[in-house]
């Protein structure tokens, strides 16, 4: 297994893997495995399908020994679902401490759905977009859905794209360092990431906009400006505290996303150089059936690049072949 890992590794050129359902698998041969040849050191990440922040901690950080990030589940299950589901029932001072994230930031691939939850009781149903803007302007390790972002048929982009396109933004050129609560209540949370240019975001699940004044660390009498074009700009006062107006839930839209202004940047999705390399197997020849013979086996795959290797057993050829 250890050998069909590393091959498989070197032969589709993988960059990382997704372990699924990782309580099925003993954590002891699966740590072993991806450290195994090609493997180390190669991002992975583990589903185990639990809301339990205890079983993630266990899993990711004494059974895998932080060889692993696993999925939150335990945000998704316990706080996501319900703050979308249920916005009038979630308490969103709940938010403070949620989740494995909080517990582990760098192990924590947070998620709003996936292919295992979608169209399920676990799916969320409406107000779909509070979450992303809770998990792209959050610690951890954010994973967008596709269908959640695609048009394409079938999905559900068509009416989340360009938001889920501006957080992403958001995630990538602004959002940084630890995460400090700033407000609180049933209704609203603010917090702020305080590294870099430092992201003040407020998240509303009420029916109406919600107004706060709230301490900041970007110095005062600063012009800050919502990214998300949600809300006006604002000042902070001579305290660096801010005064910003959270809109209405309105379908998932009651965030805002703060930080100073004139902020720019762009980026497209990363190109990467791939080589593959391969070991395959092909038949030769019984002319009596009409087929190749061997030498035209090797001939046609010689036009792509393939040579042969070794024999193996009878008329079986094995040949490597690389492809850039």
């Amino acid at each position: 297994m250890d050998q069909a890992g590393n091959w498989i590794t070197n032969a589709l050129d993988l960059n990382g893997y997704r372990i699924d359902d990782v309580r099925a698998t003993p954590y002891n041969w699966l740590y072993s495995f991806l450290n195994y040849g090609s493997m180390a050191n190669k991002y992975v990440v583990g589903e185990d399908y639990d809301g339990s922040i205890s079983d993630l901690e266990s899993w990711v950080g004494s059974d895998m020994q932080n060889r692993a990030s696993a999925f939150d589940f335990a945000l998704k299950f316990n706080y996501l679902n319900p703050m979308c589901n249920n916005p009038g029932s979630f308490n969103m001072a709940s938010l403070v401490g949620a989740g494995f994230v909080a517990q582990n930031p760098g192990g924590a691939v947070t998620f709003v759905e996936n292919h295992d939850t979608d169209g399920t009781s676990n799916s969320i149903y409406q107000n779909k977009l509070l979450a992303y803007a809770y998990i792209l302007t959050n610690q951890g390790y954010p994973c967008v859905y596709y269908r959640d972002w695609s048009t394409d048929q079938g999905s559900y982009g068509s009416g989340m794209q360009a938001q889920i396109n501006n957080l992403m933004w958001i995630h990538n050129f602004i959002a940084n360092g630890n995460t400090q609560q700033r407000w609180e209540n049933n209704q609203i949370y603010a917090y702020e990431r305080t590294g870099g240019y430092h992201l003040l975001t407020g998240l509303n699940t009420g029916q109406y906009s919600y107004t706060i004044t709230c301490a900041t660390g970007f110095g005062s009498n600063v012009e800050l400006h919502d990214y998300t074009g949600h809300a006006p700009d604002v000042w902070t006062d001579n305290n660096g505290n801010a005064t910003i107006t959270i809109p209405a839930l309105n379908g998932g839209l009651g965030y805002c996303c703060y930080s100073v202004e004139n902020i720019n940047g762009s980026f497209t999705a990363p190109q990467y150089s791939t080589t593959q390399e391969y070991d395959g197997v092909c038949a030769g020849c019984h002319g009596e059936r009409g087929e190749w013979s061997n030498n035209q086996w090797v001939a046609q795959l010689r036009r792509y690049g393939m040579e042969k290797r070794k024999r193996s057993y009878g008329d079986w050829y094995v040949y490597r072949f690389a492809a850039a």
